[in-house]
């Protein structure tokens, strides 16, 4: 690729910054020193007139793609594979940063296809189109603690269609309240995705916002299927990666992560024995007032991440006694800072232990 011809203004630049170079080595010299201010007062006002020159150039081209003209009130009219849809073009763009934001931010207006009524033309399926826009304009109308639902297919085989379209688009969809008990502070949902996010999630999707790819599905819950650890083992085996989320009596919410299978009952190799996780960690919400805190292995190398024993529930770190964090029937023991790090609150070292109201 051939190289830009520089401007009028940038070899000025570069000359008089040669020249001055040069002259700092005789900086002493009271005659070199008067030369230099007047160089820089030279540059100075080089420096005003480029800034200048690239405003104006901004505005130009403002001015011929059109964009000085637009508002967030246009309605747009899009052609998506033959499918009219119409919509302002704030809701289309309310995603910042995406490759939709870019697209109906007039920027290009005069560069898009268009179909022989004017409309801007999307060789795409409509039905898939028309589910992102009603996602954006149920955006508009929600709230952080109540999300809009994610875009969905009622054909299961345009779903996968619809997943690419929203990589195409860059967008990625805000974190969903969850199937629980016990997160239920949309506030809380945030930031277990971002934790989750720092360990297995994508950042490939990325839009304005930062969001989550993580997917949460209810496996286990204790109200339901009786807090014990048999049927932690049985309900919780082989399910891949896993959250484990606690409630106490106190109203605490304690918990852990792993990338690693929790071993079922029937496996005699694997009950009673250590396992490497590399991407575990624990959290707590709500100790002493305390704000939320993570605490990630020591070591991401240890071979102690979690615990498969019969005789526990969910058990991180160590092994027996020394276990970060176990939950043994009823009640889950914490005593961080041996495989795990400390976590903010005492009550989170020393074994301290307490009795479960919601297990999930």
């Amino acid at each position: 690729q051939r190289r830009p011809a520089p401007t009028t203004a940038t070899m000025n630049m570069e000359r008089l910054n040669s020249a001055i170079n040069s002259l700092n080595i005789s900086e002493n010299d009271p005659h070199y020193a008067t030369e230099i201010n007047k160089l820089k007062e030279v540059e100075e006002q080089l420096l005003d007139r480029l800034q200048e020159l690239e405003e104006r150039k901004r505005n130009s081209s403002a001015v011929y793609d059109g964009s000085e003209y637009v508002r967030d009130d246009d309605v747009v009219e899009i052609n998506a594979g033959g499918k009219i849809i119409a919509a302002r073009r704030g809701t289309l763009c309310q995603l910042k940063g995406t490759r939709l934001e870019a697209l109906f931010s007039g920027r290009w207006d005069k560069k898009l296809q268009r179909d022989g009524s004017g409309r801007i033309f999307l060789d795409v399926n409509g039905d898939c189109f028309q589910a992102i826009v009603d996602f954006l304009n149920e955006m508009t109308i929600s709230s952080e603690e109540h999300p809009s639902e994610p875009p969905t297919m009622i054909d299961v085989g345009y779903k996968q269609v619809l997943m690419q379209y929203l990589e195409l688009f860059g967008l990625r969809i805000p974190p969903q309240m969850p199937d629980s008990n016990i997160i239920t502070q949309y506030s809380q949902v945030k930031l277990l995705h971002k934790w989750l996010n720092e360990e297995d999630g994508s950042s490939s999707n990325i839009c304005g916002g930062g969001t989550s790819d993580v997917e949460l599905s209810l496996i286990y819950h204790s109200s339901k299927e009786n807090l014990s650890n048999e049927n932690f083992h049985s309900r919780c085996a082989n399910q891949g990666n896993t959250l484990i989320i606690i409630e106490t009596t106190e109203g605490h919410i304690v918990g852990g992560y792993t990338n690693e299978n929790w071993s079922s009952p029937d496996d005699p190799m694997s009950i009673g024995c250590w396992c490497k996780a590399n991407k575990s960690f624990l959290f707590a919400i709500g100790f002493d007032m305390s704000s939320p805190c993570k605490m990630d292995l020591i070591n991401a190398d240890c071979k102690h991440a979690i615990y498969n024993c019969s005789q526990y529930g969910a058990a991180f770190g160590g092994g027996c006694a020394q276990c970060d964090l176990k939950v043994t029937g009823s009640r889950v023991y914490l005593n961080t800072g041996h495989i795990y790090e400390c976590g903010k609150s005492e009550k989170l070292m020393d074994g301290h232990c307490y009795n479960i109201n919601e297990m999930e």
